[in-house]
């Protein structure tokens, strides 16, 4: 198996969506690393993936923000670790905003937006005045490109990092679960208004950043049209229904036989595995354009 240097008999999960503690802590972990290394090294650089709910987003977005950090001891016998063998991790500041954090008040969003992003400023060492959410992520972005050499990750307690390959100066952006504002405000016209409003002039501010960002990754769960994620941001490609991003997330039941079945011997009492991948959630097909793949793009729920 390519999970690395982790115990021989490991756990499993279906909630974990830290990366760093599946790797730490021994679980299974089912290698999508071919797909952050594309997202991070590909020509491609602002990207939108719609997944249903459960099937592993956050996590994915978590281990973009890991590999973007450098964090290459993460990533041993992974199949990213492959394919860099013999190359320098680059290292990114990572601005990862999970828009479900906010709640479901729209009126507050904007207010919360802000006190992230000054959150975000200040454990890099640098203030930011106040503002709406779209001037303070400007103000973030243009500190970070003019001095990102010079700018360390500050945690309490703990020194300033030091002789790791410098930051880049242009800084990558996640996005988990965009849509989480509207979603939780569909039946509120008033409430929704104010989040769409919100959401068009951040959105526009990342789009006017987009000289300072060296990548955009968004998720989220459905795609709407009228946002204008989509079209104020004109060079975001979605490749939800791209066939080379058809496994990105939730398992085939190659992967479930590849990653699961050296540890069920026993365990299970010897329940065949067959059986088992029939039992678990049917997943979605057609998560690819092209009809004479949609056989080979079947995943299920993790």
């Amino acid at each position: 198996m390519t999970n690395g240097d982790v115990p021989d008999i490991q756990k499993f999960s279906i909630s974990v969506a830290d990366f760093s503690l599946l790797r730490s802590e021994g679980y299974v972990y089912v290698d999508k690393t071919k797909f952050v290394h594309d997202i991070l090294a590909g020509p491609e650089t602002h990207l939108f993936l719609s997944r249903p709910r459960r099937f592993g987003n956050t996590l994915l977005v978590d281990t973009l923000e890991k590999a973007a950090n450098g964090r290459k001891e993460l990533f041993s016998g992974l199949e990213i670790d492959r394919l860099r063998k013999g190359t320098e991790w680059p290292r990114s500041h990572v601005l990862r905003i999970s828009m479900n954090a906010f709640g479901d008040d729209s009126f507050s969003l904007n207010r919360s937006l802000a006190r992230f992003l000054r959150r975000f400023a200040k454990v890099r060492g640098f203030a930011i005045d106040d503002g709406n959410s779209a001037e303070i992520l400007t103000d973030t972005d243009e500190t970070l490109y003019r001095n990102y050499a010079d700018i360390p990750i500050l945690t309490p307690g703990i020194q300033p990092e030091s002789g790791l390959v410098p930051y880049r100066n242009k800084i990558i952006v996640l996005i988990d679960e965009y849509d989480a504002p509207l979603i939780n405000n569909l039946t509120d016209s008033a409430r929704l208004k104010v989040a769409k409003s919100t959401l068009h002039l951040f959105y526009n501010a990342l789009k006017s950043c987009e000289s300072m960002i060296d990548r955009v990754f968004i998720t989220g769960i459905k795609k709407f049209f009228q946002l204008s994620v989509f079209s104020a941001m004109n060079n975001l490609i979605d490749i939800s229904f791209e066939s080379e991003y058809s496994k990105i997330c939730g398992f085939t039941t190659d992967e479930i036989t590849k990653f699961y079945s050296p540890h069920l011997d026993g365990a299970l009492l010897r329940v065949r595995l067959n059986v088992i991948i029939l039992a678990i959630v049917p997943g979605v097909r057609n998560q690819c354009k092209n009809p004479d793949l949609v056989s080979l793009c079947h995943v299920s729920l993790p």
